[in-house]
């Protein structure tokens, strides 16, 4: 089939009269190419979309992966794969050429750029690899629960108001000395509760606060050690990972230390869960990347649009063990103030703030 005339019957020539422009000006913004200057990729679009023109050359999108270094299948992930479901579902595949690449820890490159005309990055893309899409002028979004940036297009979730949502459920229970494990990328969400508990008048000690080097199964038990040979533990302890989560709990358990009487776990979860007395902040991460995908359609029509911050929900729910957690002040059988349903924030476009998977 000739590309040049798709089954509307309006033909690239068409375009290129109706906007004054060459033919291969219209051939080089249907490929994205990087040496059109906004003002013409705008003249072009706006007479494509005037004469209906249906280009019949599919748009080629890629979704390149960016794990980080311990993260050496991506794919088994099951948020990353949820993320990638989001996306797929918005993509026609009769105008979309969809595809999917793993790129190593920290890759700076951009691989075939010559091929990509719209991107969609995924965990933690390097800044370098970021500005090489900026150089050459191809569109893209990041859709990440950990990645902070200001001047790009970012799906994420406001990791700050998630912080901030699970300090005051856990201070409506009663808790007021609260411990931390967490990665550098989940300071926004410590960044929520240092600030409502300082409002309140309790300091976080420094003590209870741990930075784990890294997002390893193996380094959070290491910390957990060290808190536990220490004998004093905070009445809450907030784990990066609700499956880290988990393992602390058996940890706990095996000295002695009883869940949630003595600590409360609470930790942050890509979909609600039902296995263990731990409260937690969810997300859909399937949501993330449908309205990651959206964007990126609206950056293939409005080249010149300014990045956006888009905010995607979160809820702060508990899971269950079939009985009803101990909570000090709490009567048996009295109503939970703090049900999901009134502890879910809003979704909403603002300055970037992170968030977790």
């Amino acid at each position: 089939m000739n590309p040049s005339r798709p089954k509307s019957g309006v033909t690239m020539n068409d375009v290129a009269e109706y906007a004054n422009v060459s033919q291969t000006t219209v051939s080089r913004v249907l490929n994205n190419h990087s040496g059109i200057n906004a003002a013409t990729r705008r003249l072009v679009l706006d007479a494509m979309q005037k004469l209906n023109y249906r280009n019949c050359v599919h748009t080629r999108i890629s979704i390149l992966m960016c794990p980080l270094p311990e993260q050496s299948d991506p794919l088994a992930l099951d948020c990353f794969s949820s993320i990638i479901a989001g996306i797929q579902e918005n993509f026609n595949p009769q105008e979309f050429d969809l595809s999917l690449q793993v790129l190593p820890a920290g890759a700076e490159e951009l691989p075939q750029p010559e091929k990509q005309q719209g991107v969609i990055l995924l965990g933690y893309p390097d800044e370098r690899l970021r500005r090489r899409l900026r150089e050459r002028q191809i569109p893209y979004v990041i859709a990440s629960a950990d990645c902070r940036t200001r001047n790009e297009d970012l799906v994420t979730i406001d990791g700050f108001n998630a912080g901030l949502t699970g300090c005051l459920r856990l201070l409506e229970v009663g808790r007021k000395r609260f411990g931390f494990l967490l990665t550098e990328y989940d300071l926004p969400r410590y960044a929520g509760f240092q600030m409502e508990l300082m409002r309140r008048g309790l300091p976080i000690r420094p003590e209870d606060v741990r930075i784990v080097k890294d997002s390893e199964y193996s380094s959070f038990v290491e910390e957990t050690y060290h808190l536990l040979a220490e004998e004093s533990l905070p009445e809450v302890l907030v784990v990066s990972y609700i499956d880290v989560a988990r393992i602390i709990h058996k940890m706990l358990h095996m000295n002695q230390v009883r869940v949630p009487e003595d600590v409360l776990l609470f930790s942050f979860s890509h979909r609600p869960r039902r296995s263990s007395a731990i409260l937690h902040v969810s997300f859909n991460p399937r949501e993330l990347g449908r309205r990651a995908a959206l964007r990126l359609l609206e950056k293939l029509r409005m080249p010149d649009d300014p990045p956006i911050q888009i905010m995607i929900p979160t809820s702060t729910d508990r899971e269950d063990t079939g009985k009803s957690p101990y909570i000090p002040g709490k009567q048996a059988g009295q109503p939970d103030s703090g049900s999901p349903a009134s502890l879910e924030s809003s979704s909403t476009t603002t300055p970037d703030r992170k968030g977790i998977a």
